[in-house]
Parts: structure tokens; sequence; C-alpha cells
């Protein structure tokens, strides 16, 4: 009777975590396949990529369907950012209002000398605007940074990114300035990188 109880309470639980571990790990080594996809969808929606420059986000799971957006991080300069709502297309006023950050929303506008009778909803149109985007490119982590330069780079798995740069001048981090240099391509503007063998 023992030996059953304990079977339950240690072995099965165990055996679940190493099926997600497997499972996990085959779906992220995809030899490029997944970059590959992305970059065919992205290069769609190039004139639109700039609004994600200075922004940097990591979706928390899927909600209707589209990337669930609760935090959105805009960098002002190299040393200040300032966390946004993830505002998303349907949502109304009083879940608006509920969402974590939402007073920074007043910080944000004033700091970009937005009109107070237009700022709050230039504001919403812009965050709006990026988790529209983000749901196009079913992009779940993005980070754009001045810090390092003006590029964005796209998580497509746990180890591979794809990063759009459209003007490699105006990278400012070393390892990135070489990386762009010799880095794989897919493109022009775009680049391929696994995280594992970098």
């Amino acid at each position: 009777m023992l030996w059953y109880y304990l079977k339950a309470k240690m072995i099965y639980p165990l055996m679940a975590v190493c099926f997600f571990a497997i499972s996990c790990s085959s779906s992220t080594s995809s030899d490029g396949k997944l970059a590959q996809e992305f970059y065919d969808k992205a290069k769609r929606y190039e004139a639109e990529l700039p609004i994600f420059f200075n922004v940097s986000f990591t979706a928390r799971g899927y909600k209707d369907n589209r990337p669930f957006i609760l935090r959105i991080e805009i960098a002002l300069d190299e040393n200040e950012t300032i966390i946004l709502p993830g505002i998303a297309k349907g949502m109304n006023e009083e879940e608006i209002k509920e969402m974590p950050f939402y007073e920074n929303i007043e910080i944000y506008s004033d700091k970009m000398g937005l009109v107070d009778s237009v700022a709050y909803q230039k504001v919403k149109d812009q965050l709006i605007a990026i988790t529209d985007l983000a749901h196009e490119l079913k992009s779940y982590k993005i980070q754009s940074t001045p810090r390092l330069g003006r590029f964005i780079i796209f998580s497509v798995s746990s180890d591979e990114e794809v990063i759009y740069v459209p003007n490699v001048s105006k990278v400012n981090h070393e390892y990135w300035k070489k990386f762009f240099c010799s880095g794989k391509k897919l493109g022009d503007n775009w680049y391929y990188r696994n995280v594992k063998s970098n």
C-alpha cells in the first residue's frame, strides 16, 4: 500500500516533468525553420516595424488566440524606461483602468510632451498598435533598447532569434556590431541568431 502511495506521489509527477522537458526541447530545436517562417511573415510588415523601436515585452501566454501582453517597457533614452499596460484592441475603459501600470500613461504622455486633451488617446492608440502588430506576427518576446542600438530582436523560440536592423551604423554595442558583420543573414536588414551557439 505504501509503495503505491509513493509511486503516485513521486514517480508519476517525475515522469510528467520529464515528458514536459522532452516536449519543450523538441519544440525549440527547429534548425532555423521557425525563424524562416517568422521572417517570411515579418518582412511583409517591415514598414510597420519601427513602432517596436525602444520597446520590450514578453507575452504571458495567449488569450483569445492573441499574445497576452500584460506590460510594455518603452525606453525613453539610454537611462530611463517606463512600464505601460499592454492595452489590446477591444478592451473597454474599465478593463484598461484596472490594468497594472495604468497610472504611468499620464507620466509617459507628459514626458513625450503630448497635449492633455489628446494625450491619453494617443498613448492608448500607440499601445494598441504595438499589441496588434505583435498579434499579427505571433511574437511573444521583443527587445529593442537604445543602449544596444536601433534594431529589434524577435524571439521565435527559447533559443532562436530573428533580428531586424535597418541601419547597421546605428548599432551601439560592440558584440552586435561584430554580429551584424558576420552573422547569418535571412535577407536585407534581417538576421538569424541561435542563442545556444553564440
